[in-house]
Parts: C-alpha cells; sequence; structure tokens
C-alpha cells in the first residue's frame, strides 16, 4: 500500500489522479484509511493502488468510499471504464472477495486486471449512504475536493 509520502512522489501529470480518504465518526478518528489513485487513458480510468486499512476492511464501507473517490475523479476525466489491477495474495483476499462484489466480475488468475462500464448513477448509489471526506492529495491542475453528500 502507499503511504502519504510516497503518494506525494507519484507522477504529477494530467493523467493521474491520487483521492486519499479519511474516516471520523462520533466515536473516534481513524485518520488515513484509504488511497484510490490511477492513470487516465483513451477514457478509461486504470485504478493501480487501491488501499483501504484494516481498520476500515469489513466495516462496509468501501463500497462508500471507492464510489466517491471515484466520483470525485471523474470530476477531472471523461471516464467511460474503469479498470482495477489486481493480485493475488492471503493479504490481498480480503480486497479481491470485495472488487469481485462491486464490480460483479469475477477473476481467477493470479494477477491482472478486471474492467466495468462507467456508470455515474451506480457510483452516486454506492456513495449515497455515508459522508467520506476525501482529498485529491496528487493531481496536477486539480485542487483539493470534497466528496461529502
Amino acid at each position: 500500500g502507499l503511504s502519504e509520502t510516497e503518494l506525494s512522489r507519484r507522477p504529477k501529470s494530467e493523467n493521474f489522479a491520487s483521492v486519499a480518504i479519511w474516516l471520523e465518526d462520533r466515536l473516534s478518528e481513524s485518520g488515513l484509511i484509504g488511497i484510490v489513485s490511477g492513470k487516465f487513458e483513451k477514457n478509461r480510468l486504470l485504478i493501480d493502488e487501491l488501499c483501504i486499512s484494516c481498520r476500515a476492511l469489513g466495516r462496509e464501507l468501501e463500497d462508500h468510499m471507492v464510489s466517491s473517490a471515484l466520483l470525485l475523479i471523474s470530476q477531472k476525466f471523461e471516464i467511460h471504464e474503469i479498470s482495477f489491477q489486481y493480485q493475488k495474495g492471503a493479504r490481498n483476499e480480503p480486497i479481491r472477495k470485495w472488487l469481485r462484489s462491486y464490480t460483479g466480475l469475477d477473476f481467477e488468475q493470479e494477477s491482472g486486471q478486471t474492467t466495468m462500464d462507467w456508470n455515474r448513477e451506480y457510483m452516486i448509489s454506492k456513495s449515497a449512504e455515508f459522508p467520506v471526506e476525501t482529498e485529491v492529495v496528487n493531481s496536477a491542475g486539480t485542487g483539493n475536493g470534497n466528496a461529502e453528500k
């Protein structure tokens, strides 16, 4: 996974966007709990880093966090497809399971990528339940953003 320092070292170009996700509720402040980072090419957003902290994974916030981040990125790019890169591994299995559920696609290869059509309404419906603060932390030409509803 990427730390804030590693994220700040990612290429700063018009084709990259990274969104950091913080979680705070009335009981605690979890801090940085997720990163969605990718590269845009030919109307396709390739998510090459999707990190969700174990403090947040399995709390049924994954759909909301990722959809909110993707909606924020879609303000910069005209997205037609989203591809997620994945790798098999014991530590990756919880996120791979979530990714299968989120995309509705199945993948059995050790590593590769899975692609889904961009559907703004789907993303909005997935992001509607919980307000999550997000911030674009590394994207040329884009300032900070907030995907709270």
